[in-house]
């Protein structure tokens, strides 16, 4: 499916340039929007929980939690780092882009395939919370090349790797079994299927990814399926309200689509008109069809996901399933010259990069998302301030909800332990039995029943207690201008045999 009209090359190392400092950009958009305030609070989970390398966790598999452990083993505990972690997935991701565009297009078509990537929220401001969807902005692209390739040739090499980039979707989020389950229809699509299915490769690769998985499929067995408890509580949502959210999700990815979407149209207008015979004759090629599948399919999987399992749909899900759309609407639109869409697309995505990178010291100010304006910094700073006013001990271990919990693990000195809603089951790096011995300290909403009940429940003689009540980080606004409201609780550590 390679693009007949002749093309200059393209110097992957300018390239590589672009999707960098595009990257880069939006790294220091991310730092400086989020200014003094806290980090989202998925991130703060993510570097909680990869602080421990467990073989799964309560909500998802491990692979993104133990990438943010490892980054933050060698970086510090800022929003700047965090920032460059997403731009080094966006780059991988984008690269990944490039090599599975690669096998179904060459020259100035793969390249305006790509460029126009950068015009897509997926690769800007969406990218920059890290993760479990997010990771796949990484992965999703490598795993689909990486079958591609094994179906090309049908070798042990790329079987083994398509069988662990398999493995490591997986081991990220539950979710990928959409992926997985549309290459199935795009292996039976594909050119060399027959050969692909009577040759070794397949089982090498089933081989090479159940083996990757199955110590976390042993750990899933003696968590009691922890995860999978998880996904019952986020699922079995009213029907109602779950078509309102897949119909929500489909106009929500069109409208991010909407800038390489406006840009392909714009550049084969003159060639609409033949769109639907152009699609009959590119139906007919096999690789046609292969992308097509990989490009399409599971974002439509998503939504009958969804509806089966009436879930609460939302376009973070789908932030890395889209690396061939562009491509898509290249092939069945056909504009004229691709070299010069490869520039208008490199153009305007620098240009809003740039826009958003002057706009981004504003964002805090200007922010009223509910969660732009908990002071969760803040009430870690005097939570902190009041263990240190009950004891000279360092800071071990800090319990809370998942929100503010999980920010006391990132903000606070010494990088203690979180005692996630004090459930030793989901936070199993806590030795609950030792907790009288090496201290406690528990920040929870005033509001938080369950919260309180266990700050409560691990309390001694020695606990400590006091209310906090701060503002919004920024300021207060009238919704909050009541301000947010905690109780603390120091548990200072006790002798030995308490």
């Amino acid at each position: 499916m390679a693009n007949a009209r002749p093309s200059s090359p393209v110097d992957p190392r300018l390239l590589l340039a672009l999707i960098g400092a595009v990257a880069l950009v939006y790294a220091a958009v991310s730092a400086l929007s989020t200014g003094t305030g806290a980090i989202h609070e998925d991130m703060a989970e993510a570097y909680v929980w990869g602080s421990h390398f467990e073989l799964g966790y309560y909500k998802h598999p491990p692979l993104w939690a133990w990438m943010a452990g490892g980054w933050f083993e060698v970086f510090p505990r800022t929003a700047w780092s965090f920032a460059l972690l997403c731009a080094a997935n966006v780059v991988a991701g984008l690269w990944g882009a490039w090599m599975l565009i690669g096998r179904f297009a060459h020259g100035d078509r793969r390249l305006a395939a790509l460029v126009l990537l950068l015009v897509t929220p997926f690769y800007g401001f969406q990218a920059y919370v890290f993760n479990a969807n997010a990771i796949f902005i990484s992965l999703w692209p490598w795993t689909a090349y990486a079958f591609v390739r094994a179906m090309d040739e049908r070798r042990v090499a790329p079987s083994l790797i398509f069988g662990a980039m398999a493995a490591a979707c997986m081991l990220s989020k539950y979710y990928a079994l959409v992926l997985l389950l549309a290459l199935a229809p795009a292996a039976i699509a594909h050119p060399k299927a027959k050969a692909y299915f009577t040759s070794l490769s397949p089982w090498i690769s089933v081989a090479a990814g159940a083996l990757l998985v199955a110590p976390h499929a042993w750990w899933l067995a003696q968590s009691g399926f922890l995860p999978f408890h998880y996904f019952g509580d986020e699922s079995g949502h009213d029907a109602g309200f779950s078509v309102a959210t897949a119909a929500k999700l489909f106009a929500g990815d069109i409208a991010l689509l909407g800038g390489a979407i406006a840009m392909v149209l714009i550049a084969a207008r003159r060639r609409l008109a033949a769109t639907p015979a152009r699609l009959k004759t590119r139906l007919a090629d096999p690789r046609f069809r292969v992308m097509a599948i990989l490009a399409i399919l599971p974002f439509l999987l998503t939504l009958v996901f969804g509806l089966v399992f009436r879930l609460k749909l939302s376009t973070n899900w789908t932030i890395a399933v889209f690396p061939l759309a562009p491509l898509l609407l290249i092939d069945v639109f056909d504009p004229p010259d691709d070299r010069r869409l490869a520039l208008w697309a490199a153009s305007l995505g620098v240009l809003l990069a740039a826009a958003a990178l002057v706009a981004a010291p504003f964002a805090p100010a200007l922010s009223t998302a509910s969660k732009a304006v908990q002071p969760r910094r803040e009430a870690v700073a005097a939570a902190v301030a009041f263990w240190r006013a009950q004891t000279p001990a360092p800071l071990l271990v800090v319990g809370g909800d998942e929100t503010y919990g999980d920010a006391a693990g990132f903000y606070a000195p010494g990088r203690p332990a979180v005692f996630i809603r004090f459930d030793p089951a989901i936070s199993p790096w806590v030795d609950v039995a030792n907790l009288p011995r090496i201290g406690l300290l528990a920040l929870c909403p005033a509001n938080d029943a369950r919260c309180l009940a266990g700050a409560w429940r691990y309390r001694t003689p020695q606990t400590r207690w006091t209310r906090l009540v701060l503002p919004s980080h920024e300021k207060a606004r009238a919704a909050t201008a009541a301000g947010y409201a905690f109780i603390v609780a120091a548990t200072p550590p006790g002798p030995p045999g308490q």
